[in-house]
This record gives C-alpha cells, sequence and structure tokens, in this order.
C-alpha cells in the first residue's frame, strides 16, 4: 500500500473492534508499518485499515481547465437539444 499509495498518506489502523484488545492507532502508512512491525500482537485478529483519500489542490488553471471543458461538452450535448435516448422526466 506504502508504495502505491505513498509512505506519507493518512492511515487509522483498526484491530480487534469492540473486544478487550481493541486498538485504534492513526498515523501514515509508513509510519504503519514500522509499528506493525514493532508488535506481533498487532499482526494478530481482525484488521481494518482505512486510508484517506488524496487531497484536492486549490489551482486556478485547474478550474480554467474544467470551465474549457464543460464549454466543449455543452457544444456537443446541448441541454437544449432533446436526445432521443434521454428518459421524459415528470415533475409531478
Amino acid at each position: 500500500m506504502a508504495t502505491i499509495f505513498g509512505a506519507d498518506r493518512a492511515v487509522t489502523f483498526c484491530r480487534e473492534l469492540t473486544k478487550t484488545f481493541e486498538t485504534v492507532h492513526k498515523s501514515t502508512l509508513g509510519e504503519l508499518v514500522e509499528f506493525v512491525k514493532a508488535d506481533d500482537n498487532q499482526q494478530r485478529g481482525e484488521i481494518v485499515v482505512v486510508v484517506a483519500g488524496v487531497g484536492v489542490a486549490k489551482d486556478t488553471d485547474d478550474i480554467s481547465t474544467h470551465d474549457k471543458l464543460l464549454q466543449r461538452l455543452l457544444e456537443d450535448l446541448s441541454v437544449k437539444k432533446k436526445q432521443p435516448h434521454w428518459p421524459l422526466i415528470s415533475l409531478v
């Protein structure tokens, strides 16, 4: 996982939830590998790993790219022209 998502990706490691020896550990993927290696007990039982998503970069160029794409789509797929395969929608 660390190779694919990156060692700095945030994760939450949950083991043996709702049981006596429950563990919830928040760290990065890189740190999690060391945490699990250091304690054999963390390698046993039912485990859930929740991996954080990628953050969205706030870049104005990215917004203009989306605007250009939307404009191009509107030229080809005008919302004013009813396409024959679109279902009829009734607001009753």
